[in-house]
């Protein structure tokens, strides 16, 4: 008898909620954007990138909030890194003039953006390329405006939470793949 076949899973992307995507990296999830309403639960070896500050934070969970700064922040992703090879670099953006954090995450040679909230682009047009980028429409729509265009590979809009708010969102990018998936539906990344 042949035994059954492995196959590698592919790392995903889940819309959990409008704000908070779950990325599933050969084994590691990563949560990103504060939970909200059913979905506060996570498990203790999950990584959450608290884009806003949540009013939860999971005991034993790796948590990335607007709180940690400096070498505190700087520990808390050296110890991430090491243990999941997935590092986390916040970028300090604003809403509505108020302090905000956007994250770059590397994983396997692969930068990853979460903007958010914010529709400040100017840290996100620092970066040389993104293979995947997870923006909003106020932050297309102002890097619209500078007349520039994203280098991303794959944009996936999210912070939609009606299918009007999807009509008419603009993505200035070249050659990329646009993506606006609905809360629940699972991405396939890196194909």
């Amino acid at each position: 008898m042949v035994g059954a076949a492995a196959f590698a899973q592919r790392p995903t992307a889940t819309l959990l909620a409008p704000d908070l995507v779950q990325l599933d990296l050969e084994g590691q999830r990563v949560l990103c954007d504060a939970p909200t309403g059913n979905n506060r639960s996570l498990a203790l070896e999950d990584i959450a990138l608290y884009v806003l500050e949540p009013t939860v934070v999971p005991v034993s969970t790796t948590a990335y909030t607007p709180k940690l700064q400096g070498p505190e922040l700087e520990k808390f992703s050296a110890q991430a890194g090491e243990r999941t090879g997935i590092y986390i670099y916040p970028h300090n953006t604003f809403v509505e003039g108020k302090e905000h954090r956007s994250y770059q995450i590397e994983w396997n040679g692969r930068r990853i953006w979460f903007s958010g909230l914010t529709a400040d682009a100017t840290e996100l047009l620092k970066m040389p390329s993104v293979d995947l980028a997870f923006v909003n429409p106020a932050q297309m729509e102002a890097l619209a405006k500078t007349g520039r265009t994203l280098d991303a590979r794959t944009v996936v809009v999210y912070h939609i939470s009606t299918a009007e708010e999807l009509r008419g969102v603009n993505v200035p990018c070249d050659r990329c793949k646009v993506l606006m998936p609905a809360v629940g539906e699972k991405i396939e990344l890196f194909r």
